[in-house]
């Protein structure tokens, strides 16, 4: 097990289900970090030493979505819709380039992965882009400079720029 999992497994112990919170009364002698589930709702309890405490709660979504309301869209659709704003998330070198050559004028892209690249992303003339890295390294491989600038502006923060 990783680090944080040797520290959690520990911390809480599943014993099992239960009908509802009022068995859980009935449990003789739990130990803290006891915790069970409720068949009743789905939830679990964790006894705290002095009480039963509920694990967060259900929240019904459903009115917020009707199922008309949902349309199967094309890849392209998907890709006009992500990629021709201002802000996208990215986690693939495709979808900086992408965003890169679209025709708004100032960009900040998002990353949510590290990337590596062995070509140069380059920034034009006349267009910011903001590499906000989001605690990521974007590198350039076989010694590759990762982002030139010909006449553009970048901004890069929140993570490292590297040449490898």
């Amino acid at each position: 097990m990783g680090k944080i999992n040797d520290q959690l497994k520990g911390i809480y112990h599943y014993k099992g289900s239960v009908d509802n919170a009022a068995a859980l009364q009935e449990i003789e002698n739990p130990e803290e970090g006891d915790v069970y589930n409720l068949r009743d709702t789905g939830m679990n309890a964790a006894w705290t030493g002095e009480d039963w405490d509920d694990f967060g709660s259900i929240v019904d979504l459903s009115g917020l979505v009707k199922e008309e309301d949902i349309q199967a869209i094309s890849s392209e659709e998907l890709n006009a819709i992500l990629y021709s704003g201002k802000t996208s998330v990215v986690s693939s070198l495709d979808s900086v380039k992408t965003m890169i050559a679209n025709d708004e004028p100032e960009v900040t892209i998002i990353f949510n992965s590290n990337l590596s690249t062995n070509n140069t992303l380059t920034v034009p003339a006349g267009k910011t882009v903001t590499l906000d890295l989001g605690n990521n390294t974007l590198s350039g491989t076989s010694g590759t400079i990762p982002v030139y600038v010909n006449g553009g502006n970048v901004i890069i923060k929140n993570g490292n720029v590297n040449s490898v």
